[in-house]
């Protein structure tokens, strides 16, 4: 068990922003069984704030496998920021049950393989979730170098209030999907058509959207 523990983002620009994270409590349970059929099988539960994180992570030849929940996580408290590039506040509630399965290429290396990938992600804030603070501009990292260049500076955002959140996504054969996603609010309509043809390299898969 390890407590107060304090994770730093390293940026990697002058003008990136550090993301801190502060977890009050960190037990790690590893089993020794599955070390000798040469996997890794780690039990976590994570105290963060008033939150909780707990789950599985399986690391094998033949893949790595994950099962985690998260509930009452504050998102102040999480590095939103990095992740959709606004900040965001609210109680998040997360599940994520992922098979990812390794392939070996023709030089013998064994790699990870999203395109055999099965599993599913739920993420809901039940009420008062906000993005933005109404001076941090949205910053995307966006493949292209012309189009990273026109959104460099970022883009006005302002704040946006949710009722609530619900997202799901679906992984499997060889393809991503968001299958449900509502965002009631006073502020707009917001409605998302997201699918990923996947490859064996993540970054390499195909959006449509």
């Amino acid at each position: 068990y390890f407590k107060s523990v304090s994770l730093q983002t390293r940026p990697t620009k002058p003008e990136d922003q550090v993301t801190s994270i502060y977890i009050e409590r960190l037990g790690v349970d590893v089993d020794f069984l599955p070390l000798l059929r040469g996997a890794a099988s780690v039990n976590l539960d994570v105290s963060i704030g008033s939150g909780r994180l707990r789950g599985d992570v399986t690391v094998s030849k033949g893949g790595t496998s994950v099962e985690v929940t998260g509930r009452d996580l504050q998102s102040q408290m999480l590095p939103m920021r990095d992740v959709i590039g606004l900040p965001m506040s609210g109680v998040l509630e997360l599940d994520v049950d992922l098979d990812l399965p390794n392939e070996v290429q023709k030089s013998g290396k064994r790699v990870q393989s999203w395109q055999k990938a099965e599993g599913s992600i739920r993420l809901a804030c039940p009420s008062g979730c906000t993005f933005g603070d109404g001076k941090t501009k949205l910053k995307t990292k966006l493949k292209n170098a012309r189009s990273q260049a026109f959104a460099a500076e970022g883009i006005e955002f302002g704040k946006v209030t949710l009722k609530s959140l619900l997202a799901k996504v679906e992984i499997k054969t060889g393809h991503l999907a968001v299958t449900e996603f509502e965002a009631p609010s006073d502020d707009g309509t917001l409605h998302v058509d997201f699918e990923m043809d996947l490859q064996p390299s993540f970054d390499e898969s195909m959006v449509t959207g």
